[in-house]
């Protein structure tokens, strides 16, 4: 028996494999800041202020671990022609301007040092989470083709069980 997987869908498994180790060193660098580095951060904005535990800032890691295998995706899509990774980035920071526009600005408090941020720096947050939502779209994309095909979900994820199901 030939135990071996087509190549594109060992591709499609080593970008998961990849999205997987981006997003978990930046879960665990966002929850190393907030335990080990920093310890209690608030987000304080015009009306409110909000402590971030380690959560939130875990989940911001992964957001950033997101989006720089965004970045190479779009990159790779660049040596391409192809010009969508930078409308998801371009829709993050039109996101990020208009939450800018809404709140206003918004400080981090941390350790002592509050340090203020613009509308520049909420315009680039928007951008990085344009990022990394188009590199996980991009793995999901890559995940459901075979064979050049788009394929069904269920095809996918257990094509054994499904084929059964339905004979």
């Amino acid at each position: 028996m030939n135990n071996q997987q087509p190549a594109n869908q060992t591709n499609s498994l080593q970008d998961v494999q990849d999205v997987a180790v981006a997003a978990g060193v930046g879960a665990v660098a966002g929850a190393g800041l907030s335990t080990i580095t920093v310890g209690s951060i608030s987000l304080v904005t015009a009306t409110t202020a909000v402590g971030l535990s380690m959560t939130p800032l875990a989940i911001a890691g992964a957001v950033v671990g997101l989006s720089v295998y965004g970045a190479k995706q779009v990159m790779a899509d660049l040596q391409k022609g192809k010009l969508s990774g930078l409308g998801a980035t371009a829709a993050g920071a039109v996101s990020g301007a208009g939450v800018s526009a809404t709140v206003g600005g918004v400080s981090l408090a941390a350790a002592g040092i509050v340090v203020s941020y613009g509308a520049a720096s909420i315009v680039s947050a928007g951008a990085v989470v344009g990022l990394a939502g188009y590199g996980l779209k991009t793995v999901f994309d890559k995940a459901m083709k075979r064979d050049g095909k788009r394929t069904d979900v269920a095809d996918v994820v257990e094509p054994q069980q499904f084929q059964r199901a339905n004979q």
